[in-house]
């Protein structure tokens, strides 16, 4: 039979309060750590210091600035489980185990999806910031700008070879040019691919151009550098890339 619990078991007056402000120290604790012993926690504190100051300079609508800070509060919330989800298999694992790796591996790619999405919030609140002209204006820049397709195809490299860097970074897999969990070779191709597709509106020069991007991302499983999910992992990034810049243009 369960018995009551006694008067002398139940938390003294203030011994809740008491309890509380020593939660918040506890989660203070790990958040200082987390910054102290993480150097990605210290670049996103960067990015996001940046980001922060960009987007009050640009005027941003309160709306698009709370859709930003949602973004980079994801990307932090998902670095710090994956802080602790190390410290906790390493804890439990002190020899390798696949089974500890996937669960490193998992974590980590809960911070490339919560960086891709922050990547995507940041290019369309910016983007398209209605203070954006004025500014441009202010660098001697014109005041309209209409992004050709070689530029278009310029900034998309660059995008995916930031991404493709990061993702290589974060878990370790990979060097600069070969090798990786996303294939940079298919997101390549896939990127010129989608800007083909818009720039020519032609339906048979667009099944060209996504037939060349498939033998490119098949090349890379054949040739044993990539597993399929990899390359198809790239020609979703390139895809995405390509969409998001070709599809409306930036212009100002």
């Amino acid at each position: 039979m369960k018995r009551d619990r006694a008067p002398s078991d139940r938390p003294a007056r203030g011994q809740l309060g008491k309890s509380t402000l020593r939660s918040f120290q506890y989660a203070w604790e790990g958040l200082a750590f987390a910054f102290s012993t993480q150097k990605h926690m210290r670049v996103h504190a960067v990015v996001i210091a940046l980001t922060i100051a960009a987007a009050l300079g640009l005027d941003v609508a309160p709306a698009a600035f709370l859709n930003i800070l949602l973004a980079m509060t994801l990307v932090v919330v998902t670095e710090l489980f994956n802080t602790s989800i190390e410290h906790a298999v390493d804890l439990a694992v002190d020899h390798y185990d696949p089974r500890a790796k996937v669960a490193k591996d998992v974590a980590a790619s809960a911070v490339l999806v919560a960086s891709g999405y922050a990547v995507v919030v940041a290019f369309f609140v910016f983007a398209y910031s209605s203070a954006l002209p004025k500014v441009m204006q202010g660098l001697g820049l014109p005041r309209h700008v209409q992004f050709g397709s070689l530029q278009m195809a310029a900034v998309g490299m660059v995008l995916v070879a930031l991404v493709i860097a990061t993702v290589k970074h974060v878990t370790g897999r990979g060097r600069f040019a070969f090798g990786g969990p996303v294939s940079g070779h298919a997101a390549l191709a896939f990127l010129f691919a989608t800007g083909i597709v818009f720039i020519t509106g032609n339906v048979s020069v667009a099944l060209l151009a996504m037939a060349l991007a498939t033998l490119v991302a098949q090349s890379r499983v054949q040739g044993g550098i990539h597993s399929l999910l990899e390359v198809v992992l790239g020609g979703v990034l390139g895809s995405l890339l390509g969409f998001l810049l070709f599809a409306g243009g930036v212009s100002r």
